[in-house]
């Protein structure tokens, strides 16, 4: 370890230390942003408290922490209390290192492939090449963790062990891996969204095994028993499962969150309740497949994505769960085709600022109601897709312009697409589209492309032959309507289509003199009544 990064550490340390004795941890303890039923150091005290008079934790609906998370816990504060804020800011610093250093095998073993891929990417893309000097850490120094770190949240454990899974699948160590991803699910069963992309991962590398690939999955299930069995030794029953993976699955507390969930199921008639969960469960499941089929050759990017919808799509989010997926956007700093990078921070920064005033307004003051506050988290997650969509577009597209080249224009000002298997009398032209549909089963196997830089005149020469060509494609389409017309209206077939228009139009006005002169003698005559009155006089005659 090297002296800077012990500095970020000592540095780390410290700012958590401040900031817990400057008084912050009670409140902290309390934001929604940050504790959720799920992750509430306040519901592991209380737990603490039923276990101590004799009680089970789970016998009511308060406490839906891990049995195995909740011995530990109570281990602790009854023999060191003081310990315990220095346990988290060593899991803190465990996550930390584990993901600066799964960042930095990434991105070596992402450049060493594509180091020797070179002579199947496009020429002038080495720029778009990965190097060595991006590995940033920002994990420490991430607000969000700091601040989750401080309540002292559950969800610290939960990134640490997610640190883990991510370290051990960069490193190829599949066995570790599994061990980690299947704590993991005991703390938190969203994550069982990562097991495809993890036995992609294994599948990857050469030959595919299938008998270590059913030796894996025959391991992960005896990791699944063991930890069940060891939960139902901390406190003798089942009981911990209905309040653990239940209570995430049945949505039993309602308690306001930055999620999606709360808000529409609150409002939910019962009828409707059991449909609508499992639509909304579905939603972190139903993009694996999609998502592994397209990203199959970048497993680690795979695993990304799937965990950032993931934390988007759970049912008591909080801001502590985005930490580890913004602690490794630096992984994938080569993806810079972003469109919304600033609207996503700034997005980001207007959300975590508003969010405690809604919620004054709603809660404290009441003159606000939970449409406020529910518009801020919506907006957040909207940031969050919007972060997604940005990812994804990037990869494709930087894929696409290793292959083939960022300047390839087609009938662009720069340069031409210049096919050699087209005719020469076709390359000034602007079909090569339709002369590739023309000819694409005889050409499919043979074409090959190259971009060919052209001066100012023969893109000048290139935009007059287009003119031509449009101006000759309608004047064929102005022969065929005529042709059209004649067949149509064969009474007229002496006319050209100029003077046959024009029959029509003063036709037309005829009749309509005629109609109006028709209403005008429908009239009723106001004066037919008077006798004396002159004859040349009366309106109509």
């Amino acid at each position: 370890m090297s002296t800077k990064e012990v500095l970020y550490i000592c540095l780390a340390i410290l700012l958590r230390t401040i900031l817990s004795l400057c008084g912050l941890v009670e409140f902290l303890e309390t934001r929604v942003e940050i504790s959720t039923p799920f992750n509430s150091w306040i519901r592991v005290k209380e737990a603490f408290a039923l276990q101590n008079a004799g009680f089970s934790p789970y016998a009511g609906d308060a406490v839906h922490c891990n049995p195995i998370l909740l011995i530990m816990f109570n281990f602790i504060d009854r023999s060191a209390s003081w310990f315990t804020p220095f346990l988290f800011c060593l899991l803190d610093i465990i996550a930390a290192f584990l993901l600066s250093n799964a960042t930095y095998l990434y991105r070596l073993k992402k450049q060493s492939t594509e180091n020797l891929q070179k002579s199947q990417f496009a020429p002038n893309t080495k720029h778009l090449l990965l190097n060595e000097n991006e590995n940033t850490k920002i994990y420490l120094f991430n607000p969000v963790v700091i601040l989750s770190t401080v309540a002292k949240t559950t969800s610290t454990i939960t990134n640490c062990l997610l640190s883990c899974v991510l370290f051990c699948f960069i490193q190829r160590k599949p066995v570790l891996c599994i061990f980690f991803l299947t704590m993991l699910l005991f703390v938190d069963v969203y994550f069982a969204t990562l097991i495809i992309p993890v036995f992609l991962f294994i599948s990857q590398g050469g030959h595919f095994d299938w008998k270590r690939v059913m030796y894996l999955n025959l391991f992960f299930l005896q990791c699944l028993g063991c930890f069940a069995l060891l939960s139902y030794l901390c406190f003798g029953d089942w009981s911990f499962l209905n309040s653990t993976i239940g209570a995430v699955l049945t949505l039993s507390d309602l308690t306001p969150n930055f999620g999606l969930y709360w808000y529409y199921f609150v409002e939910m008639f019962d009828h409707f309740r059991l449909f609508f969960l499992f639509v909304f469960h579905l939603c972190p499941f139903i993009y694996t497949i999609p998502l592994a089929i397209n990203l199959r050759k970048d497993a680690f990017f795979l695993i990304y994505i799937q965990l950032l919808i993931t934390t988007l799509f759970k049912s008591y989010p909080s801001i502590a769960d985005f930490a580890v997926a913004y602690s490794l956007v630096p992984c994938f700093a080569h993806l810079f085709h972003m469109q919304y990078r600033y609207l996503i921070l700034f997005t980001w920064f207007t959300c975590m600022v508003l969010s405690p005033v809604m919620w004054h307004l709603w809660i404290d003051q009441g003159s606000a109601n939970a449409n406020f506050f529910f518009a801020v988290t919506l907006v957040y997650l909207v940031a969050q897709v919007f972060l997604i969509s940005d990812f994804l577009q990037a990869h494709f597209k930087r894929c696409f312009c290793l292959r083939h080249g960022e300047s390839m224009l087609i009938d662009g000002e720069n340069g031409v697409y210049k096919e050699e298997n087209i005719p020469d009398a076709c390359q000034s032209q602007t079909f090569t589209s339709t002369w590739r549909s023309e000819n694409a089963t005889s050409t499919t196997d043979t074409v090959n492309t190259t971009n060919v830089v052209t001066s100012s005149d023969m893109v000048e020469q290139k935009k007059m032959d287009f003119e031509r060509k449009r101006a000759e494609h309608y004047a064929n389409e102005a022969i065929v309507a005529r042709q059209y017309f004649n067949e149509t209206f064969p009474l007229n077939n002496h006319l050209t289509m100029e003077e046959s228009s024009k029959d029509l139009q003063s036709t037309s006005a005829d009749d309509k003199k005629g109609k109006n002169k028709q209403n005008e003698e429908d009239l009723p005559n106001e004066t037919a009544g008077k006798e004396d009155e002159p004859e040349g006089s009366k309106k109509y005659n």
